[in-house]
């Protein structure tokens, strides 16, 4: 086989098949233009949406701590952790903190003409400040418009709003039902009971022009902020923090917001201590100052009441001993008041909040400095926890467990030091006494000099030394860094579109309008089981297509007498022409035509084949021998009750040929009918001797003898008159005839060596193309469908 040759077959049966789906291109059409208007619909009335992103570097406390200088750096030493950062960042009063100064309880917006509300942020053009003490009515929309550039037009209307309360943050009452329609000027509140608000502008708003607020609650703001995500990258302590929105403005303020204020509450934690720190020394630096107004004005008083002294003694070693221990003394009973109030706060509170750090007092006590780190980092691990769930899960029972061990063990070390310390101070306060004793040897104004002067000296060496903590802690706060850095700031124009594109939307709508019919129409053709080409002829079986008549819209049985010029009159003389050539020179031709099943049109094939035949001239004779259901009479319109024809033939009843020969009215055109129903038509139609002599005889009086037999995948009937005829016709019809039971008759025929017949396809619809001729079924055009409500055999 030339493979140019398969190829070119391939290529028609695949342009076959495209021709067949092209009927259906109404629901093609249909299909996109409803996927295109669809996607237009999608596109006009969706807001694109964009995806804003910020990075930011969560590092690890002991890189950066500026405490370390001041003996601090124990209680900030707890190690942050990513998953505790991310529960920080997506806590609800973390965010309402956040967002609190940004009036995103502000929706403004215009819209589009579409109706799709764009919300515009930031209130560039206008302002929108109302009175956080007054009852704001939410939820529902403020209509504005400017009349000039002095006045706007208000409006709204609601029939079930709610009255909310900025500064109490809690609703005040439901089921409000109001209507405003008024006109207020720029830059003047407007106040009711509902709401108090001032509308301004800096700059000239054209006339006409107008938007659209309202207010939204401090739940509904967080609500909507809170959808943001947060990933961490791979082998890293990077956060990415990404946020969704159709406003790009919106989407970087928002997280830059956010991430200055994870940055501030980091140092705002590193400071506490200090804060707490500086509040004690504050405290202490004011009893201080009065001991020392106190003293100064003693030693004046002594000094006036003595006609002035000179105090020599001061630089004697007696002074210097009771300066000494009395400084001493001092810090020891500071120290033993500190133990004392650690103690009791550990007892009274569970947490360490307020709790006034060692280091503020110089307390020299390395075992208790590292408890107090200890436990420290234990309660700021546990609140890291319970920000993030209010579940007990094991691990925070754990760390309770933990907690309460630690703070057995650190009142246990303050008791034995306190012990220790009230042993020291008891030793020092006898030597104190001793010292005393020496000093009792001067004389009493002196000695009650000395006295207050060694006070004064040691409360003014205590203020001094308070004022340089403070300064210390002060500079230490003014430097405190927060130990995680904003890698990228979240910027609009850095913003990604998430949302598809139009075109995408398109293209997407658009392939779906194509496939979805085209899959429809594939299957209808996959699983059609009914004839449309020659192909499926050749596909389940080997008999050769002899012709294709074209469809009867006109519905007449003979049409080849009625209309002789129509196209399926030249159809039935094509057939004829190929039948003849298929059989030569033979002028006495017997044509036998049968199908598989009622309603594939023989009886019509018969009648105007032999019509065909008898307008070349030739005599025709056509047979009815379908004995069960004959219909032939019917379509010639000469079905009479004492019609005698074939049963009375066959039975004996009638034998002469010439009085059952009866003429249709056409020219060279004559029949016989089946006569009367017998109950026995198959064993009548097995009387081969009669049969063939019937036939001899017609054969000298006609030149084509055409057989109408029954459905031979009904009954076997035709398969005894086979052996008469020169040519077996078997009609099937197009668009109609089922192509399984086609190839298992046509399979059964072949196993009995039936190997004769023809196929013709019936009933080939064709359309008329501009210049009058019509498009066959030949070239691929299978325009078929039947015959109406008119059955044909």
């Amino acid at each position: 086989m030339n493979p140019n040759t398969g190829s070119q077959a391939s290529f028609d049966y695949y342009l076959k098949q495209i021709i067949k789906a092209s009927k259906y291109w109404p629901i093609m059409t249909v299909s996109v233009i409803i996927a295109l208007l669809a996607a237009f619909y999608i596109n006009a009335t969706t807001l694109p949406e964009y995806l804003v992103s910020t990075k930011v570097l969560v590092l690890d406390e002991e890189q950066v701590d500026p405490n370390s200088i001041l003996g601090l750096s124990e209680f900030n030493k707890s190690k942050t952790k990513i998953a505790n950062q991310k529960g920080i960042l997506k806590s609800y009063e973390f965010i309402k903190n956040a967002i609190r100064n940004l009036n995103f309880e502000i929706n403004a917006y215009k819209e589009d003409r579409y109706g799709n509300p764009r919300r515009i942020y930031p209130l560039s053009a206008y302002r929108i400040e109302y009175d956080v003490f007054h009852p704001q009515l939410i939820n529902t929309p403020f209509t504005i418009e400017f009349l000039d550039n002095d006045q706007v037009h208000i409006q709204t209307t609601t029939e079930n709003g709610s009255l909310y309360n900025y500064y109490t943050e809690k609703l005040v009452r439901r089921g409000i039902v109001s209507h405003i329609d008024t006109i207020v000027k720029l830059n003047e509140p407007f106040s009711n009971d509902i709401c108090r608000f001032t509308l301004s502008s800096d700059r000239a708003v054209p006339q006409g022009e107008s938007f659209k607020f309202e207010f939204l609650n401090h739940h509904q703001c967080v609500q909507q902020f809170s959808q943001f995500s947060i990933e961490e990258e791979p082998q890293s302590s990077i956060l990415n923090l990404s946020f969704k929105t159709s406003n790009t403005a919106i989407g970087a303020t928002f997280l830059n917001q956010l991430t200055q204020a994870y940055l501030y509450k980091d140092v705002e934690g590193k400071n506490k201590a200090k804060e707490r720190t500086i509040d004690f020394i504050n405290d202490q630096l004011l009893q201080v100052h009065d001991s020392l107004s106190y003293t100064e004005s003693s030693i004046q008083e002594v000094i006036d009441n003595n006609g002035g002294v000179e105090l020599e003694v001061k630089r004697s070693a007696i002074y210097g001993k009771l300066d000494t221990y009395q400084a001493k003394l001092s810090e020891l009973n500071m120290q033993l008041r500190y133990y004392d109030y650690l103690q009791s706060y550990l007892n009274e509170n569970n947490s360490l909040e307020n709790v006034v750090p060692p280091t503020s007092i110089k307390l020299d006590n390395p075992q208790l400095s590292k408890l107090l780190s200890q436990l420290f980092s234990a309660y700021m691990e546990n609140e890291d926890i319970e920000s993030i769930t209010k579940k007990d899960i094991p691990h925070l029972a754990h760390n309770r467990a933990e907690i309460k061990k630690l703070k057995r063990t650190i009142i246990e070390t303050l008791d034995m030091s306190a012990s220790t310390l009230r042993h020291e101070i008891s030793t020092l306060e006898n030597k104190l006494i001793e010292v005393q004793g020496d000093l009792g040897q001067l004389p009493q104004h002196q000695q009650k000099i000395v006295s207050i002067q060694r006070r004064h000296a040691i409360n003014e060496t205590l203020y001094t030394l308070l004022l340089t903590k403070k300064s210390e802690l002060q500079i230490a706060k003014a430097s405190t860094l927060p130990s995680h850095e904003i890698l990228d700031l979240a910027r609009e124009d850095m913003a990604k579109l998430v949302s598809t594109p139009p075109s995408k939307i398109y293209s997407k709508f658009l392939a779906f309008g194509l496939l979805i019919p085209a899959g429809f129409i594939w299957v209808l053709l996959f699983f059609n089981d009914r004839i449309q080409s020659n192909e499926d002829i050749q596909m389940i079986t080997d008999y050769p297509a002899m012709g294709h008549i074209i469809h009867n819209k006109r519905y007449d049985p003979a049409i080849v007498i009625a209309r002789p010029n129509s196209l399926v009159a030249e159809s039935f003389r094509s057939l004829r022409t190929n039948i003849q050539h298929q059989n030569g020179t033979n002028n006495k031709h017997v044509i036998l035509t049968t199908s598989g099943n009622m309603g594939e049109g023989k009886t019509f094939m018969s009648i105007n084949l032999a019509a065909s035949y008898a307008q070349t001239g030739k005599k025709v004779v056509l047979i009815n021998f379908d004995l069960r259901k004959p219909k032939l009479e019917l379509y010639l319109n000469k079905q009479t009750d004492d019609c005698q024809g074939i049963t009375e033939y066959l039975t004996g009843f009638n034998t002469r040929i010439d009085e059952l020969i009866k003429p249709t009215g056409q020219e060279n055109l004559y029949f016989i009918a089946a006569g009367t129903r017998p109950l026995n038509a198959s064993e009548l139609l097995t009387k081969s001797a009669l049969i063939e002599d019937l036939i001899n005889q017609l054969h000298q009086q006609f030149d084509y003898i055409v057989l109408d037999t029954p459905p031979i995948g009904r009954v076997a009937d035709a398969i005894s008159l086979l052996p008469y005829a020169d040519t077996h016709l078997f009609v099937v019809r197009h668009n109609l005839s089922r192509k399984h039971q086609l190839k298992q008759l046509f399979s059964d025929l072949q196993e009995k060596n039936i190997n004769s017949f023809k196929v013709v396809i019936n009933g080939i619809k064709v359309k008329p193309n501009r210049f009058g001729y019509g498009q066959g079924y030949g070239y691929g055009y299978g325009y078929g469908y039947g015959y109406g409500n008119h059955e044909e055999d």
